[in-house]
C-alpha cells in the first residue's frame, strides 16, 4: 500500500514516461515496483496513447471468431496473434459471445493433435510390441485409469477397487462412519 501512495505522488513522471513510449514493464523497473502496479495506476488515471485506444478491447465479430475457432480449428493463442492480443482476451470474447469451448478431446483431434501426421519408427514399434509380449504392459479397456487392487471391507469381504484413490476414499468413509457397507 505504501508503494501505491508513493506512485500517486509520481503521477506526472509516470504519465510523461508512458507518453514518451516507455513500456509499463520499463516504468515499473525504473520505480522498483511490479508492472501490475503501474498498469493499475494508468487505468485509474485513465491514461491512453495519442489515439485514445490504449485500453480498448479487440473488435472482432462473433461470426469471424466462431469461424476461426470452430471451422478453421484455430487455437485461441493463434487467433490472439492475429489480433495482437493475449489468448485470454480471445477466451473472454468466446465467453462474451456465448461461443462454446471445445472439449479436451476435440482440441486433440486431427491437425490439432501433436502427433498428427507422425509415425512411429520401426525400432519404436518393435519396442512397444516387446513390452506387450513380455507381460510388462497389459492391454486394458479405456475405463481402466489406475492400478486396481483389492480392498478388504468389514462386511463384504474382499472387493476390487479400480484405483488407489478409490480404495483410500472407501477406507476413509468406512473409518469415519460416514458409509457402512452391509452385505
Amino acid at each position: 500500500m505504501e508503494k501505491m501512495i508513493w506512485l500517486d505522488n509520481k503521477k506526472e513522471r509516470i504519465i510523461e514516461m508512458y507518453s514518451n513510449g516507455f513500456k509499463q514493464v520499463e516504468i515499473a523497473k525504473h520505480f522498483g515496483v511490479s508492472q501490475g502496479a503501474i498498469s493499475i495506476r494508468l487505468r485509474k488515471w485513465k491514461v491512453s496513447n495519442s489515439d485514445g485506444n490504449r485500453f480498448k478491447r479487440i473488435s472482432v465479430s462473433k461470426d469471424v471468431l466462431y469461424d476461426m475457432y470452430w471451422n478453421k480449428k484455430m487455437r485461441p493463442r493463434e487467433i490472439g496473434k492475429i489480433f495482437k492480443c493475449s489468448f485470454t482476451t480471445i477466451l473472454n470474447k468466446l465467453k462474451e459471445y456465448g461461443i462454446p469451448r471445445r472439449t479436451y478431446s476435440e482440441c486433440q483431434m486431427g491437425k490439432l493433435n501433436g502427433m498428427y501426421g507422425r509415425k512411429h519408427k520401426r525400432s519404436t514399434k518393435f519396442k512397444i510390441a516387446a513390452t506387450f509380449v513380455s507381460g510388462k504392459r497389459k492391454i486394458v479397456g479405456s475405463n481402466q485409469w489406475g492400478k486396481g487392487a483389492y480392498y478388504n471391507t468389514p462386511n463384504q469381504g474382499r472387493m476390487w477397487m479400480r484405483s488407489g484413490w478409490e480404495r483410500g476414499t472407501a477406507s476413509y468413509l468406512i473409518n469415519a462412519g460416514i458409509m457402512n457397507i452391509n452385505g
